[in-house]
């Protein structure tokens, strides 16, 4: 049942009304920002938000404390709050580097058209962790119109902001980008040379086949080189997989997602070890195994 508030639709009964509602809103007005922060964070897992969570919101917004501010802005984006988006960009001039952050990262995650502009001005800033965080937010909210401006990333001074632009311009599957990552794979950063690496698989490109079989048993980048090595569907990438199999002490999840893409490349008898691991008494293990499972029997359907 709803009730019309000021031409809007509120959720009934309002959230306030509810133990968990009175205990939220009951925090927010806490003279203790850690209470505010607590009260935020349970805020953005409340069902139904209607406009006295939006109002609640928009208050924290503004609040003196700086980690409050933060929390409120990760709490409009978890909430997908675009009534707040106009906030949110001016605060991703706020004077605290954390809150700043956070907005551009918040105007990503809402993705409007309207939060361009502000995460353009942050694309220039001098700090590269507001670059980065601009970086994905293109992505997210451009496009591929954003392409231009993500691929002059890839030269940027800042390892961090490269490996953005390099990850997300395989995101938004921009191949006309091929060339310039290609050039960055022998970038001085690891994290640099493999996201190229990885970018160009996805566009189908083994330009960067080399750094992806190198990263194969990593602690870090292995299960995401097993996997598009798998992908990817080069012969060339078989020893490197199966070398992975035959480790004996290696993650267990890393030699599942090996196996997987042995399948993928041709080698049925490797199905046998990802069926068993769909019974393991470890969920996690459990998990994956059914996933891959899943994922091979969708390439086989596309096959045939």
């Amino acid at each position: 049942m709803s009730v019309k508030e000021r031409g809007k639709i509120e959720v009934w009964p309002p959230r306030s009304w509810t133990p968990q509602g009175r205990a939220i809103f009951r925090d927010l007005e806490d003279n203790d920002p850690r209470a505010r922060v607590k009260a935020l964070q349970a805020l953005a897992c409340l069902e139904n938000p209607g406009n006295e969570t939006w109002r609640a919101l928009d208050k924290a917004l503004s609040d003196d404390d700086e980690r409050v501010r933060a929390e409120a802005v990760l709490c409009g984006a978890e909430l997908n709050h675009t009534g707040c988006i106009h906030k949110v960009a001016q605060m991703s001039r706020d004077s605290s580097l954390k809150v700043r952050v956070y907005a551009v990262g918040a105007l990503g995650t809402l993705g409007l058209r309207e939060g361009l502009e502000a995460v353009l001005e942050a694309f220039n800033s001098e700090l590269p962790k507001i670059r980065k965080t601009a970086v994905i937010a293109l992505a997210e909210i451009g496009g591929q119109s954003m392409a231009s401006h993500l691929r002059n990333a890839l030269k940027d001074e800042d390892a961090t902001v490269r490996w953005a632009a390099a990850a997300a311009l395989g995101d938004i599957e921009d191949t006309e980008s091929s060339d310039e990552l290609a050039a960055i794979l022998s970038d001085g950063d690891d994290d640099v040379s493999f996201e190229a690496a990885y970018s160009l698989a996805k566009f189908g490109d083994a330009r960067g086949l080399e750094v992806l079989k190198e990263n194969v048993m990593d602690s870090k980048r292995g299960f995401s080189a097993c996997e598009i090595l798998g992908k990817l569907g080069d012969q060339r990438a078989v020893e490197s997989l199966q070398e992975v199999r035959a480790r004996l002490l290696i993650n267990p999840m890393l030699k599942l997602r090996a196996a997987a893409s042995l399948v993928l490349l041709g080698f049925e008898s490797e199905k046998e070890y990802v069926v068993k691991k769909c019974t393991s008494r470890r969920v996690h293990i459990r998990q994956i195994a059914q996933d891959l499972m899943n994922e091979i029997m969708c390439r086989e359907s596309d096959k045939e």
